[in-house]
């Protein structure tokens, strides 16, 4: 299972670095916006392969589901946060915001871990 999470936490570093700085920038305050809903498609198709590996196809499909709803939960919030209270990207309560939604991205897959180990 540790083998699961390290290759999930290598799949969130290039969907959330790697392929985001490809894409045009886009906002992520409208859950059901283009910009959010790319960025959560490749999350998805990356915990799919990802899962594949270690299970079923259908409880991959199922972790990809999980991974692309509360992906999308995490970044919308904090991008709506952002446009709130007004936070400037460079700002020290950018960084503070963005240590706190990558935390929670990371206990995601913590979770999809303990969900395929119940399995």
């Amino acid at each position: 299972m540790l083998e699961l999470f390290l290759f999930l936490l290598l799949k969130h570093a290039i969907c959330d670095l790697g392929l985001q700085r490809w894409r045009p920038a886009r906002s992520k305050i409208n859950p059901f916006g283009p910009g959010i809903q790319l960025h959560c498609f490749d999350h998805a198709i990356g915990t799919g392969i990802v899962c594949s590996l270690f299970v079923s196809p259908e409880l991959a499909v199922l972790m990809a589901t999980i991974d692309y709803f509360a992906h999308g939960t995490i970044d919308c919030i904090k991008s709506n946060l952002f446009k709130l209270f007004g936070i400037d990207h460079g700002s020290d309560l950018y960084w503070s915001w963005q240590t706190v939604d990558q935390i929670l991205h990371y206990i995601t897959y913590y979770y999809i871990v303990v969900i395929i180990g119940t399995f």
